[in-house]
């Protein structure tokens, strides 16, 4: 949530978007390294909830699950789950994979959906459109954590660490 809306900010800094406001390099980058302490919260969040949902799962909270959680070579993470049912190590090989081609196909689509818009319309109506997909990425985050409370928005429950 709070990634989302530091990126909206960077992205009306670096436009700029508001009224009259003129480009100058100060708000590049200013724009520029608020953009890059979004990501980071984004990254961190993003990463926090697929943890969680781990550990929802029936994995330890130890260094071999945050490994599992944040790297593509799941495998060698999971064989050294023995505890853990099939069903259970599939459920978050899907959470991780999940997590992993989220963050690809994002880094695929936000590149070439932007190129395009800024071909056709321009900088400022690409950064618009992408200020306004935050806005929603953020509302939707303050709904879910209204909705079903901060620890239940993270991650829904699962009844597979129930198998263990």
């Amino acid at each position: 949530m709070v990634g989302n809306l530091m990126m909206a900010l960077a992205l009306v800094l670096l436009a700029p978007l508001l009224g009259d406001m003129k480009a100058s390099l100060e708000l590049t980058y200013a724009g520029a390294a608020v953009c890059g302490l979004a990501v980071g919260c984004v990254m961190v969040s993003t990463f926090a909830r697929a943890h969680l949902a781990t550990q929802r799962l029936g994995f330890r909270d130890d260094i071999t699950t945050h490994i599992m959680t944040s790297s593509k070579l799941i495998e060698v993470s999971l064989s050294e789950q023995r505890t853990i049912s099939t069903s259970a190590c599939t459920n978050v090989c899907m959470c991780v994979g999940l997590w992993t081609g989220s963050f690809y196909l994002g880094n695929f689509l936000g590149p070439t959906i932007a190129g395009f818009i800024v071909e056709q319309r321009g900088f400022r109506v690409a950064a618009a459109f992408f200020f306004v997909l935050d806005l929603v990425l953020a509302a939707s985050d303050i709904v879910a954590v209204a909705l079903l409370g901060k620890k239940d928005a993270a991650v829904p429950s699962t009844n597979s660490a129930k198998e263990l």
